[in-house]
């Protein structure tokens, strides 16, 4: 997000919603105009690509996309990849492209990284997700020699440094063998979790519905009840020991967020609780 201070405070940016949510919002904070970029369910949670040559002009400086997306673990299609390098040339505009669930896919080849098709690209990306190391709090950014002298300095100011044996585990985690072996062994436990989160969908429709997603440990389920996902959350919490993210901090209301790679019997309590909380309303 320090890539946010290449840009002017008048420039305009695309931002893919629903996102990771710090990312729009900040852009906001700094007083950038933000055009949301919606995702259809509809469209198995792929943007309209006639509805991004609208949004983008010649005052876009930047277009946000996450890939593979959270929270609806949605691949952006061929179609839709090739409009938003198009469209980002045609604009001279910056691509940036959150990465950081690539090796989470459930059945599918690894998603391919924007990085090497357009030169104006930045992409972030690190052990948190897909590696299953987030203690570490180590990750990178991919981009043009120019572009990262112009970052670098705010990275420092923000994160000296950072702790001597998270390096190491870090460089040990990335070693070639030892990187796929852990991508391996986390999809094996993704795919478990969500075979638990289908079964569970298949006994509580329609009261649920989700468009099965294609990476990451999460689900994005659209639920029946004439009520906010905010107070959802909120009585989970409070009454039902469960967490989640609503939707509507994501501009997504009627929709709730859950991690699915807990281990299996909190992962069926868990949902077992969110029916029972859905049910009583």
């Amino acid at each position: 997000m320090a890539a946010w201070h290449l840009l002017d405070k008048d420039d305009e940016i695309v931002v893919m919603v629903p996102g990771y949510l710090q990312t729009l919002t900040l852009a906001r904070s700094w007083g950038l105009k933000v055009h949301p970029l919606p995702l259809s369910e509809d469209l198995g949670w792929q943007f309209d690509p006639e509805a991004l040559k609208t949004i983008v002009n010649k005052r876009t400086k930047a277009i946000q996309v996450c890939n593979p997306n959270n929270p609806t673990g949605s691949i952006m299609a061929d179609e839709q990849r090739k409009t938003l390098v198009d469209c980002a040339e045609d604009a001279e505009a910056w691509i940036l492209s959150d990465e950081v669930y690539i090796g989470s896919e459930l059945a599918r080849d690894r998603t391919e990284s924007l990085w090497g098709g357009y030169d104006r690209t930045l992409v972030s990306n690190g052990l948190c997700k897909s590696y299953g190391l987030p203690g570490l709090r180590i990750g990178w950014l991919v981009g043009t020699q120019e572009a990262l002298r112009n970052i670098t300095p705010l990275h420092d100011f923000l994160t000296l440094t950072h702790a001597a044996p998270c390096d190491y585990f870090a460089r040990l985690a990335l070693e070639p063998v030892r990187r796929e072996s852990l991508l391996a062994r986390n999809q094996a436990v993704i795919r478990e979790s969500h075979e638990i989160v289908k079964d569970w969908m298949s006994s509580n429709e329609p009261a649920f519905s989700y468009a099965q997603p294609s990476a990451g440990p999460m689900c994005f389920l659209r639920y029946d009840a004439k009520i906010c996902s905010c107070e959802i959350a909120d009585r989970l919490i409070a009454e039902k020991s469960v967490l989640v993210v609503p939707g509507s901090q994501m501009g997504m209301d009627g929709y709730l967020r859950i991690g699915t790679c807990v281990p299996k019997d909190r992962l069926v309590c868990g949902l077992s609780r969110i029916n029972a909380l859905l049910s009583s309303l």
